[in-house]
């Protein structure tokens, strides 16, 4: 009877342990999940930027780059957001212009969606 006991512990014991690793490993996958999905938008920011680098709009004027419609905004940056851009996950590159012997700042805020 001692052991049939013991069997039951260990088999509960193992049971448990399994649990706790599935649980567990859901919210590492969910993490490594959102890590890509801002990881992706930088990069999307970064080859926006450097896309718009030999393709700056005036202003008023809207550029399509890689589906992201972008134009500058009243605070002398430039937005770029998709059609699909539900999320709140945003990127922002930096451009540096030198024009008139100065050099100018502007940050290019690209808002991505579900494909970010």
């Amino acid at each position: 009877m001692r052991g049939y006991m013991i069997d039951i512990l260990c088999t509960t014991i193992v049971a448990i342990i399994f649990l706790l690793a599935v649980l567990l490993s859901r919210n590492k996958y969910a993490y490594l999940a959102q890590l890509h999905k801002e990881l992706r938008c930088q990069y999307l920011g970064e080859k926006i930027a450097k896309e718009l680098l030999g393709n700056l709009p005036k202003q008023g004027e809207w550029v399509f780059i890689e589906e992201y419609n972008c134009h500058w905004l009243d605070n002398g940056n430039i937005q770029c957001s998709s059609n699909t851009a539900l999320s709140n996950l945003t990127a922002t590159s930096r451009i540096l212009l030198y024009n008139n012997n100065k050099i100018e700042i502007i940050d290019v805020i690209v808002v991505c969606g579900d494909e970010g």
